[in-house]
């Protein structure tokens, strides 16, 4: 079969929830509708759950979340159902090309198209050493990815962690596409700090807000925005409260075009503890703001070079993430500086450009 001549892909996804890994699906299916691919979408999660709108693609299957598990004999059979349903759905779609997003998916992507003379390509979209599903999922990690025709990553770092089991010929780092806006940000005239994320433990708000309120007490013309939704907004709110800053600080839930407060904003801030690479590290630079990041996030450290296109800090000095906001928010002239360098840096990550990259993946 010439794979150039089937240009039908089947995408297998949980869903299309808020996630970063899920904006760079959209992005990617857009641009493929766009030069007339025709798509067919896998998934747990029924369109109730979508965040982005996918109802331009006109195939998709669902077949149903699984809820949690008391014991692993429960675990193994809501697998087994779900292994025969994605299987199924592989055979309707009749795509030769399965490209499959995340860790759990991923592996049970490759079980289910044992013998079905597919070429499988999956993507992981986090840090594979930090990033942990459990012991059980991280073995079948090792042994089943080897077995996908290409395995891609986001970051040089995730690239490198899974070439210990997987062989290095099946490997491909393509960076996340980034929308590249007309305009920048004024971040010399801009007095808001930023930060876009899942209100989840592993993003660090708490250490952002908790940095950001002995900065206030120093500059009280600064406020702070926190883009997105999660189970920590309650704890947020309190720790705000605690602060008395609520109104400096605004938990702003999910936005759907976050494009205003980008531009607005004249410092991007990020605390998690682990990432792969983060789209809104990306589109923050692409929007030219100065942003600080901590140390220990290898993916957003091949884009942000300390006092070149943006600030590091370390992971564990909170001191050190308040001594950074000080920095940029006593120099109008390195904020302006260091954001015009990091929009440099991410035109070559224009969405043209990524979706050639994975055009040779998927159709050699």
């Amino acid at each position: 079969m010439n794979m150039n001549e089937n240009k039908k892909i089947c995408f297998v996804i949980d869903g299309f929830g808020s996630g970063g890994a899920q904006r760079v699906a959209i992005q990617l299916l857009n641009q493929w509708g766009k030069e007339g691919k025709e798509i067919s979408l896998i998934t747990a999660k029924p369109e109730e759950y979508d965040f982005y709108d996918v109802s331009h693609i006109p195939f998709r299957q669902i077949i149903g979340a699984t809820k949690n598990s008391n014991n692993f004999i429960s675990a193994l059979l809501k697998n087994f159902v779900r292994i025969y349903r994605i299987r199924k759905s592989i055979k309707k779609s009749k795509s030769d090309i399965i490209l499959s997003f995340l860790t759990v998916n991923n592996i049970l992507v490759i079980i289910s198209s044992i013998f079905l003379k597919k070429r499988i390509v999956i993507s992981e979209r986090n840090d594979p050493l930090r990033q942990t599903h459990g012991k059980i999922w991280a073995t079948l990690r090792r042994l089943t990815y080897r077995y996908a025709d290409i395995v891609t990553a986001n970051s040089r770092h995730a690239s490198e962690i899974m070439s210990s089991y997987v062989p290095k010929s099946r490997i491909k780092t393509i960076a996340n596409p980034v929308n590249f806006p007309i305009k920048r940000s004024l971040t010399e005239k801009n007095n808001k700090v930023l930060n876009v994320g899942r209100l989840v433990p592993q993003k660090g708000q708490k250490k952002i807000i908790s940095s950001f309120y002995e900065f206030s007490r120093k500059f009280p013309d600064w406020g702070l925005d926190v883009l997105g939704e999660g189970p920590c907004r309650p704890e947020l709110e309190n720790l705000i409260n605690h602060y008395h800053i609520e109104d400096r600080v605004k938990l702003q839930g999910n936005i759907d075009d976050p494009n205003q407060y980008y531009l607005s904003a004249g410092i991007f801030v990020l605390a998690s503890d682990y990432e792969g690479t983060p789209n809104t590290l990306l589109e923050a630079m692409a929007h030219g703001l100065p942003c600080i990041v901590p140390d220990c996030l290898p993916g957003a450290l091949e884009h942000v070079i300390n006092n070149q296109t943006g600030l590091v800090y370390r992971s564990d000095d909170q001191n050190e993430l308040y001594s950074c906001l000080v920095k940029l928010a006593l120099d109008d002239t390195l904020r302006k500086s260091l954001g015009q360098a990091a929009r440099d840096r991410m035109k070559k990550f224009s969405i043209e450009n990524i979706i050639s990259q994975w055009d040779e993946v998927l159709f050699p």
